[in-house]
């Protein structure tokens, strides 16, 4: 089997794990999983139909090429800003606002109205 043969095989392969895996719900768009079985899927796509030379095809992969590195960057990007900001401030501690309201009844202790 000759090598862009091969190397289309797995390019295969990739794309149609991430497709199918988004299908089906075991995958989402934002993993880096999906992002990356679509960069190299597409990328060894674009490669093996550099000889013989299939211009339709070689432009379709050759933009999934890119656009799959913009997702990715982006992807990561989103990563490191959700790692660099800090961690909300703990709630205080839940109770009435007022130390002679009840909470069960809504109104203040001692208080018999219905």
């Amino acid at each position: 089997m000759p090598f862009y043969q091969f190397v289309s095989i797995i390019g295969s392969v990739l794309l149609l794990s991430a497709y199918g895996g988004l299908q089906t719900g075991l995958t989402k768009p934002d993993s880096f999983f999906y992002q990356i079985a679509n960069l190299f899927g597409a990328a060894c796509l674009t490669y093996s139909v550099i000889s013989p030379f299939n211009s339709g095809v070689f432009i379709t992969e050759a933009m999934w090429t890119l656009f799959s590195i913009g997702g990715l960057y982006k992807l990561i990007r989103t990563a490191r800003r959700r790692s660099a900001t800090p961690a909300p401030a703990p709630a205080p501690a839940a109770g009435p606002a007022d130390p002679e309201m009840d909470p069960k009844m809504g109104r203040r202790v001692g208080d018999n109205r219905p």
